[in-house]
């Protein structure tokens, strides 16, 4: 296995002391039926999609603190002949940390398929580094800098400024230009719009032919919480919709295929506790 993989596993495995319980949460996300966008009525193929996640801290905004992830995605395409089975999985370990003026964030990862995971069989493109540096100004928690990650497809370095504005009893939490929220003071409801982006590596059932898989959309969400056992858990509950959503992915007979799927509703539910 690539020695790197296997140092970005070691640090996901060993890199916290025992959670205390109010950090963790577990979401879960299914998508309504559909296919490839643009296909005719005897084509189209539905392409199932799901993702649960399991995650220490990863919803809080901590500025000096670390925070781990497990995710699995399926995203089943059975149009041609794809490469990957479309079973993706995922190992987070994120890192955020303030010098003086200056907020930075760093994500390391290893994204793939699930014969990756179950053969420890990983090539370059299964691990995944992104980030942001910020620079803050202001008493609002205003600032700007740059990130880069896989939300517009391959990897991309963008400007970033993200900054808060009260609006009476909730606040518009801006992070432009990849994300507008407007949510309650107390957290207990919110409405988005996001971009969402990841990359995995891909091997076919053969483990011969190794590559990449894409995917980027735009989210429109909402989200409502409710407090259970005094305040101790809390469940998520919500709705959205996946727009322009894109794949890029390679398929064995066609070579490099670059496709739309159909816009889709989701539902989601969460538990924090």
């Amino acid at each position: 296995m690539n020695p790197l993989v296997l140092t970005v596993l070691g640090l996901l495995l060993t890199a916290s002391p025992l959670a205390v319980a109010r950090d963790w949460s577990v979401d879960a996300i299914a998508w309504e039926d559909g296919g490839i966008a643009g296909t005719s009525t005897l084509e189209h193929e539905n392409v199932s999609r799901q993702a649960l996640q399991l995650g220490y801290r990863w919803d809080r905004a901590d500025p000096s603190a670390y925070a781990l992830r497990y995710k699995h995605q399926t995203l089943r395409i059975r149009q041609g002949n794809p490469a990957g089975n479309g079973y993706l999985h995922q190992l987070d370990w994120r890192q955020q940390t303030e010098w003086q003026q200056f907020q930075v964030e760093l994500t390391l990862g290893v994204h793939g398929t699930s014969n990756m995971f179950k053969y420890t069989d990983f090539h370059r493109d299964a691990l995944v580094a992104t980030g942001a540096i910020g620079y803050r100004f202001g008493s609002e928690g205003t600032s700007i800098g740059f990130a880069g990650d896989y939300r517009f497809g391959s990897f991309m370095l963008y400007p970033q400024w993200r900054t808060a504005i009260a609006l009476g009893q909730s606040s518009l939490q801006l992070n432009l230009p990849v994300a507008i929220a407007l949510q309650a003071a107390d957290g207990d409801w919110q409405l988005g719009f996001e971009r969402y982006g990841e990359k995995w590596g891909t091997l076919n059932s053969d483990r011969q032919i190794a590559d990449k898989l894409y995917l980027h959309e735009w989210r429109l969400s909402g989200l409502y919480r409710l407090s259970l056992r005094q305040g101790d858990l809390a469940l998520v509950v919500g709705a959205g919709m996946s727009l322009h959503t894109r794949v890029h992915y390679l398929d064995l007979d066609a070579g490099t295929r670059r496709e739309r799927l159909e816009d889709r509703l989701y539902v989601s539910l969460g538990l924090r506790w």
